[in-house]
C-alpha cells in the first residue's frame, strides 16, 4: 500500500519541471496493475486500461528521456481519444456503472444485465498454512475475502432499497455466446422471500409493457425569462469590513455581480486543461516580471530590458503551458517583446522624471468612513509623486479617463494621499508602452483624454456608493448591463451633478446566465 500511494499520489517532479519517461511509465504501470486486478469486479475500468496502455506505448515510441507537463497532457488527450467530458443526463435519466453506485432514492431503477455472470466470484488466495503464518508474522494480514463478498452483497441490494416506485431487473435469455443466461444470485433470494401461495412467475414478464397508455395534454406556452436589471434578496446586505478598489468598482458597476462574488462566494471552477493565451494571462505575467525588475528600485533602460528578457523566459512556461505549443509561438514572441519593451520604457520614464521607485505591487490601505479600503498599487513613484496602474490594453482605459470613470485610479490616489497632497495617477498600456493620465500630471507625452481629476472621480464614487448602500440595506441589487450586449449602460462617467456611473464588469463576468445578459438562461 505504501508503494502504491507513493506511485500514484506523491509528486515525481516540481510543477515547472519535466517528468522522466521512467517515472511516468512506473506510475502508469502501478495504475494498470490496480485496474487489471479490479477489472473483473468493475468492468467499467476497461476503457481506462486501454487508455493507460496506449499512453505507455506512446511514451516508448517517443523515446524521450523526459516529458514536460504540456507533452504529458497531449499524450493523455490522445490516449483518451479526445473525450474530455461525459454526456450529462438528459430528460431525467441518469446512469451508474454498477448497481452499488446507486446512492439515493430514484423513482424507477432498471438493472440491465441482471445475470449470474455479472456477479463477481469470490476471490481466492492460494496459500499454504505455513505461508499464511509467515505473512502474518511479517505484519501482512490475509484479507478477509468473506467480508469482502459480504460487502459486495450489501451493495447489490442498494437498487432494492432505493427504488421508490418500480425496480426492473433485465436478464437476457441468451448471452453473447448464445448460451442460456441465468438471473443474478439475488433472484434466488427474492424467490425465497415470496409468501406462501405465490409463484416467481408472477414477477416475470417476457415483454415489458407500459402500465397505462400514454396521454397527450396541451400545455399553455409561457413567456421566456427576460434579462433582469433589478433583483431582490430576502435579507439586507452590507459592505464587507475591507473592500478593494476592484471590488468597489464591481459594486458600483453591478451590485448583483458584487454580491454573487463576495457574499455568495461564487467563482468559476478550475480550468479543464492548460490555459489558452489571453490578454488577462499576458497582463498577469507582465505584472509578475516587472515587479521583479523594479523591486530593488529604478535601473537604466538597457539594464531593465535585459533583466526583463531573462525573467520572462524563466517564467513564461509556468504562467501558460500553451505558449510552448507550436501554434502559439506568435503569441509567445509578442508577450516577450511587450514585457521587454515595457521594462525599457518604464525605466526611461522614471529616469527622465528623476523619480524614485517607492514600491511595486505595494500594499496600501486606509480606513474611510465606510468601508476600509485596501489594495495593491502597481508602481508608486516619489518626487514627483505618481501612481502608475499597469494595464495590458489601452482603448478601454482611455475611455474611462475620458468620461471620468477611472475609479481604480481615483481610489489609489485617495489611498496614497498624504500631507504632500494626492499623487498624480495614470495608466501605463503594456501592449503600446503609452501613458494615459489625468490632467495636471508631470508626465510629458502622456495622453490626457479627459478633464476629470482623481479627486472629482472619487467624490462622484462616494455619492454613488451612498446610493448603493441604501439599495443593499433594502435588499435590492442592480445589474445595469443585463439588457445591453456590450455591457455599458448609457451615460457612463461623471455627471454634471457629480455622480459617478461606473460601467458594469460584463466583459469578464461569469454570471451572465443569472442576470440574463446576452440571452443567458
Amino acid at each position: 500500500m505504501r508503494a502504491r500511494v507513493k506511485a500514484l499520489l506523491i509528486a515525481v517532479a516540481p510543477h515547472d519541471e519535466a517528468v522522466t519517461a521512467a517515472a511516468a511509465t512506473s506510475r502508469l504501470d502501478a495504475l494498470l496493475s490496480w485496474a487489471n486486478a479490479a477489472l473483473e469486479r468493475h468492468p467499467s475500468l476497461e476503457p481506462l486500461i486501454g487508455a493507460v496502455q496506449t499512453c505507455r506505448d506512446l511514451i516508448a515510441e517517443l523515446g524521450a528521456g523526459a516529458l514536460t507537463r504540456t507533452e504529458l497532457r497531449r499524450l493523455a488527450d490522445v490516449a483518451a481519444g479526445g473525450r474530455r467530458h461525459r454526456v450529462s443526463p438528459q430528460a431525467g435519466l441518469a446512469s451508474v456503472p454498477h448497481p452499488g453506485a446507486v446512492l439515493g432514492p430514484a423513482e424507477t431503477i432498471i438493472w440491465w444485465n441482471f445475470t449470474r455472470y455479472s456477479a463477481p466470484s469470490a476471490p481466492r488466495l492460494r496459500l499454504s498454512p505455513s505461508e499464511r503464518a509467515e505473512l502474518e508474522a511479517q505484519g501482512l494480514p490475509i484479507p478477509d475475502f468473506g467480508a469482502l463478498m459480504a460487502g459486495e452483497a450489501r451493495r447489490w441490494r442498494r437498487p432494492f432499497s432505493y427504488a421508490t416506485h418500480a425496480l426492473v431487473l433485465v436478464c437476457p435469455e441468451i448471452d453473447e455466446t448464445f448460451e442460456r443466461s441465468f438471473p443474478h444470485p439475488l433472484w434466488d433470494e427474492l424467490r425465497a422471500t415470496l409468501a406462501p401461495g405465490h409463484h416467481p412467475s408472477e414477477l416475470e414478464v417476457k415483454r415489458l409493457e407500459l402500465p397505462e397508455a400514454p396521454r397527450r395534454r396541451r400545455v399553455e406556452s409561457r413567456a421566456l425569462p427576460e434579462p433582469a436589471t433589478e433583483i431582490g434578496t430576502k435579507s439586507p446586505l452590507a459592505l464587507r469590513d475591507v473592500e478593494s478598489p476592484g471590488s468597489l468598482e464591481k459594486l458600483l458597476g453591478c451590485s448583483l455581480a458584487w454580491a454573487l462574488r463576495y457574499h455568495a462566494r461564487l467563482s468559476p471552477g478550475l480550468a479543464d486543461g492548460p490555459s489558452e493565451p489571453s490578454p488577462l494571462l499576458s497582463g498577469t505575467l507582465a505584472h509578475h516580471v516587472l515587479e521583479q525588475v523594479f523591486a530593488g528600485g529604478a535601473r537604466g533602460p538597457a539594464e531593465s530590458a535585459e533583466q526583463a528578457g531573462r525573467l520572462v523566459e524563466a517564467e513564461i512556461d509556468k504562467a501558460c503551458e500553451s505558449l510552448r505549443l507550436p501554434i502559439h509561438q506568435g503569441e509567445r514572441a509578442t508577450l516577450r517583446r511587450v514585457v521587454v519593451d515595457s521594462a525599457r520604457e518604464l525605466a526611461r520614464i522614471i529616469e527622465e522624471l528623476g523619480a524614485a521607485v517607492v514600491g511595486v505591487e505595494q500594499k496600501v490601505e486606509r480606513t474611510l468612513p465606510q468601508p476600509k479600503l485596501a489594495g495593491y498599487a502597481d508602481m508608486v513613484l516619489r518626487d514627483p509623486d505618481l501612481v502608475l496602474d499597469l494595464k495590458w490594453g489601452k482603448g478601454r482605459y482611455s475611455e474611462l479617463l475620458g468620461c471620468g470613470a477611472a475609479l481604480q485610479l481615483a481610489a489609489y490616489a485617495e489611498l496614497l494621499k498624504s500631507d504632500r497632497g494626492r499623487p498624480g495617477v495614470a495608466y501605463f498600456s503594456l501592449s503600446r508602452q503609452q501613458l494615459i493620465a489625468e490632467p495636471g500630471t508631470p508626465l510629458e507625452g502622456a495622453e490626457v483624454p479627459g478633464r476629470a481629476r482623481a479627486i472629482d472621480m472619487w467624490c462622484g464614487a462616494m455619492a454613488t456608493l451612498a446610493t448603493r448602500q441604501a439599495e443593499l440595506s433594502r435588499g435590492e441589487l442592480v445589474a445595469p448591463g443585463a439588457h445591453s450586449e456590450d455591457g455599458d449602460p448609457p451615460e457612463v462617467g461623471l455627471s454634471d451633478e457629480g455622480v459617478l456611473t461606473v460601467p458594469p464588469p460584463c466583459k469578464y463576468c461569469e454570471f451572465a446566465a443569472l442576470c440574463g445578459r446576452g440571452g443567458g438562461q
